[in-house]
């Protein structure tokens, strides 16, 4: 019965140390929907948050009713579709100035 105990504490132990760290990032996920399957000026798509929109224009660092969205699969583009994603900031210029004052850019990292 000791062994038992000894060996389920073990196996406990070892569990608990392979507890996913969170690194201080928390996993955010936001509903989007496509309002337009091609940009004019970057023939990406246009979205929408329809949930946690503050929470977006945090992590984006600009508020806007409509942003280009990388990184979304094309067969996604379709007007009025809904999904849960993941983002971040676009680092890199995405080449969206040519007809004049570009929308905020997001970066869509994952999708479910």
């Amino acid at each position: 019965m000791k062994q038992s105990l000894t060996i389920l504490a073990i196996v406990f132990m070892g569990l608990m140390s392979c507890k996913k760290e969170n690194n201080g990032k928390d996993e955010y996920w936001f509903l989007i929907a496509v309002t337009n399957p091609s940009n004019a000026d970057c023939k990406l798509p246009e979205i929408t948050f329809v949930e946690n929109k503050q929470q977006a224009c945090t992590i984006i660092g600009n508020c806007a009713d409509v942003y280009v969205a990388a990184g979304l699969p094309k067969v996604l583009y379709a007007v009025g579709n809904k999904m849960y994603v993941q983002i971040k900031k676009q680092d890199l210029p995405m080449p969206c100035t040519t007809m004049g004052p570009a929308l905020p850019q997001v970066y869509i990292t994952a999708i479910r």
